[in-house]
C-alpha cells in the first residue's frame, strides 16, 4: 500500500510539472502519467473490500450480519485520502472513497477517517 501511495504521489507531481510546460509533447506525456496513476489507484480500490473485511479470503462477500474484521482499516484511511486527492480521482471515485472513510470512521471508531472524509468532500464541492 505504501508503495502504491508513493507511486500515486510521484505520478501526480510529474503530471503537474509536465502540465504547466509550454511544450505540447510534454503535456501529452502528462496525460499518459495521469493514466498510469489511474492504474495504480485502481489497484488500491480493488484492495479496499479485503482490507475492510467485506470479503472473505477467497473474495466472496461476507454473509449479511457476519462481523467484518479487516486487517488494516487504520492504515487504509490515509491511503484512501491520498488516492482521493490525486489528479486521477474523479467525482465518482471521490464519493466512493468518502463512503468508505465514513464507514471506517463510524463502524471501526477511527475518527481520523471522518476528518479525511470531510476534507475530501470539500474538494468535490469546489
Amino acid at each position: 500500500m505504501a508503495l502504491w501511495c508513493a507511486h500515486v504521489r510521484l505520478i501526480d507531481t510529474l503530471a503537474a510539472g509536465l502540465a504547466i510546460s509550454s511544450d505540447p509533447s510534454l503535456r501529452s506525456t502528462a496525460a499518459e502519467q495521469i493514466l498510469e496513476g489511474t492504474s495504480t489507484s485502481d489497484k488500491i480500490y480493488a484492495a479496499v473490500p479485503f482490507m475492510l473485511g467485506e470479503v472473505d479470503s477467497v473474495g466472496y462477500p461476507r454473509i449479511l450480519g457476519e462481523v467484518a474484521v479487516g486487517p488494516a482499516p487504520m492504515i487504509l484511511a490515509p491511503v484512501l485520502y491520498i488516492v482521493g486527492t490525486s489528479f486521477s480521482a474523479g467525482k465518482e471515485q471521490k464519493l466512493w472513497i468518502c463512503d468508505r472513510l465514513t464507514r471506517i470512521g463510524h463502524q471501526r471508531g477511527i475518527g481520523q477517517a471522518l476528518v479525511f472524509e470531510r476534507q475530501l468532500r470539500k474538494t468535490i464541492e469546489l
